[in-house]
């Protein structure tokens, strides 16, 4: 039926609360609404006119569904919703705004739905579902989730068909014609690296690219060093040599670490977390190693890293106590390195410090995973929260280091 004029006596003011208490229950439930509203006390004329609308379905509860299809029926709106706009009870800005992007999500899933069910891949739909686990979904339309379905597709396919000869910059450009399309912490690049996790293991970043062939940044993310004093055929040795005659620290790129770089079995190497540990190191002399992740560790850190335990050099590690850097530094033991004044004692004594000199430590939000290599610093860490930079405990970090 068309939609026509209003009856008058769904329009009577016997109704009027009826009518407002539905509205309430819908913005109140603006993405799922209820099956049923209780039935409310009402005048006789009124009573008789649900009678009237509802027939059989006026009981002690009643359903909306059959109230929805008895005003679609009378041309009374499109839907429940539409009818109790028709009857003067519109919906507040904000329940339609909830109803909107209800609808916007539910229709995004399906899309999702949609769009992996021709992969062959059988892991197709749990990485579905994953997608929708996560929150990944959210802010998208139907067509957005089927172009970026439709952009994983492409990007797993090329990754497993040319293993070992692209980049991750060469699969940007090529299919997306954007050498940043798949940056770290792009929805995009999320989703890619949720699917070749299924074919290439549990890794997160440049682990799981490696782990799928894709060649690692030759020049980007070098890894900074001071007095490699190092021997072998990797170009990296020549400059580390030529900076040491300088008194200066180098950046060694992925590159120059081509081939073999080799220490005396036993050489003493503090790999850090920033690089004003290696600045320092060169202002102050000091007779040792010194290499500086920046952060967490490029390809090129790591592959010195092991280049330098695979010579048998004694590679100690310091990092921030936060708990990134607690979390940076059980990656690095489990590398093979030896955690150096990161225990609990040196932990609670730059908190003493601190609290000496008084200064205001910053507090962490989050608390620390697991530190094998010390129990308890990690329940003095998730104790105090306190962040204690390695900038901060700096002058005395070569202390005992022979």
């Amino acid at each position: 039926m068309t939609e026509r004029e209003v009856p008058a006596s769904l329009a009577a003011t016997g109704l009027a609360e009826f009518w407002a208490e539905i509205r309430r229950l819908l913005d109140r439930n603006a993405a799922r609404r209820p099956a049923t509203i209780r039935r409310p006390p009402v005048d006789a004329e009124t009573e008789r006119t649900l009678r009237s609308l509802l027939g059989d379905g006026y009981r002690s509860r009643l359903e909306l569904d059959v109230l929805e299809r008895e005003l679609v029926e009378r041309g009374v709106g499109r839907d429940l919703d539409d009818a109790l706009t028709l009857l003067g009870y519109p919906p507040s800005a904000d329940a339609e705004r909830r109803r909107v992007d209800a609808t916007r999500r539910r229709e995004a899933r399906a899309a999702l739905e949609s769009a992996v069910a021709g992969w062959q891949e059988g892991w197709a739909a749990e990485w579905a579902q994953g997608i929708v686990a996560s929150g990944n979904l959210g802010g998208l339309d139907a067509d957005e989730v089927e172009r970026l379905v439709a952009d994983v597709a492409r990007a797993v396919r090329l990754v497993k068909t040319n293993h070992g000869r692209l980049s991750k910059v060469d699969v940007a450009a090529l299919l997306f014609g954007d050498a940043h399309a798949l940056d770290a912490g792009l929805r995009r690049t999320t989703w890619v690296e949720r699917a070749l996790r299924y074919d290439f293991g549990d890794l997160d970043g440049r682990e799981l690219w490696a782990a799928a062939g894709l060649l690692p940044d030759q020049v980007s993310a070098p890894v900074l060093v001071w007095r490699l004093g190092a021997s072998g055929t990797a170009a990296a040795v020549e400059l580390a040599a030529a900076a040491e005659r300088r008194h200066v620290p180098v950046h060694l790129s992925l590159m120059s670490l081509e081939g073999h770089v080799r220490v005396t079995h036993g050489s003493v190497v503090v790999v850090a977390e920033n690089p004003r540990v290696v600045e320092f190191a060169a202002e102050q002399r000091i007779d040792a190693t010194v290499v500086a992740t920046n952060g967490n560790p490029s390809t090129a850190v790591q592959v010195l890293v092991e280049q330098l335990l695979a010579s048998g050099a004694d590679v100690r590690y310091h990092g921030d106590f936060d708990a990134a850097g607690l979390a940076m530094c059980r990656r690095m033991t489990e590398r093979g390195c030896i955690p150096w004044k990161m225990d609990a004692t040196d932990y609670e004594a730059a908190i003493e410090r601190a609290r000496r000199d008084g200064i205001q430590l910053g507090r962490d939000d989050r608390t620390c995973g697991d530190t094998p290599w010390d129990p308890g610093l990690r329940t003095a860490f998730n104790r105090d929260r306190a962040i204690v930079h390695e900038e901060f405990v700096l002058h005395d970090l070569f202390d005992g280091l022979r």
